[in-house]
């Protein structure tokens, strides 16, 4: 996964470096990254998402101008800042709903930020009104933004399995609410139960808070939705774990992985992956102690 996102990442540098050399001569940079796949967006909307994070949305410029969002799938985010000629590029994971919300046109992004982050700081620095310039010619007075759908990312095959485990630390919840928000919102997948374990190092850096919640509060009933929060400081509600994810709350709230019908989704911080399933993701660590077995596990 990440070797692929390395070659487009390469790819749209190459490209992106010749539209800038172009642009430099005062022709449209867009007309070579529109070539390779990349479709101009303005940012409409900024919302806090717990202290550290925000809740991002971007609007093409074009109707129906992207790839329908499917699960588990990526887009690259390419931007000049203002005074600029070279992008700068990140992959992140799309939070829009894949059922009901126009995709081809809009795309939200929950981005946390991380001191001296290149891309992070910069879209945190943004205000609807600041992404909209619409000429090339704009770009050393405005930020102009593009987007690309990455055709690839972990595998899940609707109605797959019976139950869908996501343990997430930090941002690497926003995988895993793409998935889970995308099975529980599809009518064709109503007998999937899905548990997610996410951690934060503090009660209010938990990112997608109220969007988890609504899924809580819409299907936790019906017992398909379960979350188990923890974090590591101690301002903790009731239902809440005070720590970090451990090997005995894996145990507790995990279904059994005898079930075969049982599949596991996993992203955060290195150490906390090697720790859930080893180094060589074989799979080994919490994981392999508890059963679990190499084709129910997947790492984002």
């Amino acid at each position: 996964m990440i070797t692929k996102i390395l070659l487009y990442t390469t790819g749209a540098i190459v490209g992106a470096t010749a539209a800038a050399s172009v642009a430099t001569r005062q022709f449209p940079p867009h007309v070579l990254l529109s070539a390779a796949g990349f479709k101009r967006v303005t940012l409409t909307s900024s919302t806090p998402s717990g202290t550290v994070a925000r809740h991002l949305t971007f609007q093409t410029h074009e109707p129906k101008a992207l790839a329908p969002l499917t699960l588990t799938s990526s887009t690259l985010l390419l931007a000049f800042k203002p005074g600029s000629t070279l992008p700068t590029i990140r992959p992140y994971t799309p939070v829009n709903s894949t059922h009901g919300d126009d995709t081809t046109s809009r795309v939200e992004l929950c981005v946390k930020k991380y001191a001296g982050g290149a891309m992070s700081e910069f879209l945190h620095s943004l205000s609807p009104s600041s992404g909209k310039a619409t000429s090339p010619s704009s770009v050393e007075q405005q930020p102009i933004i593009y987007v690309r759908r990455l055709p690839f990312g972990a595998s899940y095959a609707p109605s797959s399995a019976k139950s869908v485990s996501l343990i997430a630390g930090g941002s690497g919840i926003t995988p895993c609410y793409q998935l889970l928000n995308g099975i529980l919102t599809d009518p064709s997948q109503s007998s999937t139960k899905v548990t997610l374990v996410m951690g934060a190092p503090k009660r209010d850096e938990e990112m997608l808070k109220p969007e988890i919640e609504q899924l809580e509060k819409t299907y936790s009933s019906e017992g398909r939705f379960k979350v188990v929060r923890v974090f590591g400081d101690g301002d903790t509600k009731a239902g809440e774990m005070q720590g970090k994810i451990t090997k005995d709350v894996l145990e507790t709230y995990l279904p059994k992985a005898e079930n075969e019908a049982t599949k596991l989704y996993l992203c955060g911080p290195e150490g906390m992956q090697q720790a859930v399933v080893g180094k060589g993701r074989g799979i080994g660590g919490w994981l392999g102690e508890m059963g679990w077995k190499k084709d129910q596990v997947t790492v984002f």
